[in-house]
């Protein structure tokens, strides 16, 4: 069942739902909002899937405080997809909105949009620690772009996410965080715990990751033991040569791993790093499908130079490029 007004959810029979779809983004709800929509969410005590959009609602702590409670009477909760984006829940509303999250204990997949909210690392803190009591999590989707996250942050999730070890599929996003070299190897070393993921999508642009940071992921993903797919973006960084040529030498001995889509767009290659990259990556056994994303790459290479090196790597199947 779907709505697309507070007063509309209100008025239907809300403890026959099994699966909603709240669509409810940019119209201002703000606290008190939130307080009428916590009131009605948990009288949806049979919900067992539930989409909520509230971007750009402007709800703050007190309101995700008030959806948390709501959420809290789901116990028959299994999927719930949680869209915060914009709305300046800061600190407290991310610890706030887990102190219900936690309780719904069915909780399978989750997907939560918490872009732009001044959560910082602290707030990151107190996500993970309510994250790390869904045990059931089979799927988490974290989108986190720009919330002035830190290594520091980055650290605190990954202790509290490796507690869910029934995880097979994991996406975050860091786009726009200050988490820089400690915060990216942080991230993949301890994310290699999970012994059950099979796919990690990792969104790591402009996360101010530096020059010889890849020798150290390449290393990290070698213990990877069951994943399939792996999606990691390193676009808009300080990223060389040498440190690609690194990491395609960890991936090419991460045992299961199938298809791999890398985005190195707008870093630092040069015209003589696809050679290599090639040679270490070309010997895997394993991999069959190899995405690449190259846009703002090699200068001084044509298109066709560069589709011929390509070519000789033959599990190649996509190149996205732009000079």
């Amino acid at each position: 069942m779907k709505f697309e007004s507070l007063e509309q959810f209100q008025k239907s029979n809300l403890s026959s739902h099994s699966s909603l779809q709240l669509h409810l983004s940019s119209q201002m709800m703000g606290q008190q909002g939130a307080y009428q929509l916590r009131q009605a969410i948990k009288q949806c005590t049979n919900v067992n899937t539930f989409d909520i959009q509230l971007s750009k609602n402007w709800i703050k702590a007190e309101g995700a405080s008030h959806l948390g409670k709501g959420l809290q009477k789901c116990l028959q909760l299994i999927n719930l997809k949680l869209d915060l984006d914009s709305n300046n829940i800061g600190v407290n509303g991310a610890s706030k909105l887990f102190d219900g999250i936690k309780h719904c204990s069915a909780l399978q997949n989750l997907t939560l949009a918490l872009e732009c909210n001044y959560i910082g690392s602290k707030g990151l803190q107190n996500l993970g620690s309510g994250i790390s009591q869904c045990q059931n999590i089979q799927t988490l989707s974290l989108n986190l772009y720009d919330n002035s996250i830190t290594s520091e942050g980055v650290y605190y999730l990954v202790e509290s996410i490796i507690k869910c070890q029934n995880l097979q599929n994991l996406l975050l996003s860091f786009v726009y965080n200050n988490i820089g070299n400690i915060g990216a190897s942080s991230l993949i070393q301890g994310l290699s715990q999970l012994i059950n993921l099979t796919h990690l999508n990792l969104s790591l642009g402009s996360t101010w990751i530096y020059t010889d940071i890849n020798s150290v992921l390449g290393l990290a993903f070698k213990q990877y033991k069951n994943l399939s797919k792996l999606v990691l973006s390193l676009d808009s960084n300080k990223i060389e040569n040498k440190e690609v040529c690194n990491l395609a030498e960890g991936l090419a001995q991460c045992q299961n791993l199938q298809n791999i889509i890398l985005d190195l767009s707008r870093n630092d290659l040069k015209e003589e790093w696809l050679n290599n990259f090639g040679t270490k990556l070309k010997n895997s056994l394993n991999i069959k499908i190899l995405d690449l994303i190259l846009v703002y790459n090699q200068k001084g290479k044509n298109k066709f130079q560069l589709l011929s090196k390509l070519r000789k790597i033959k599990k190649l199947v996509k190149l996205y490029y732009k000079i």
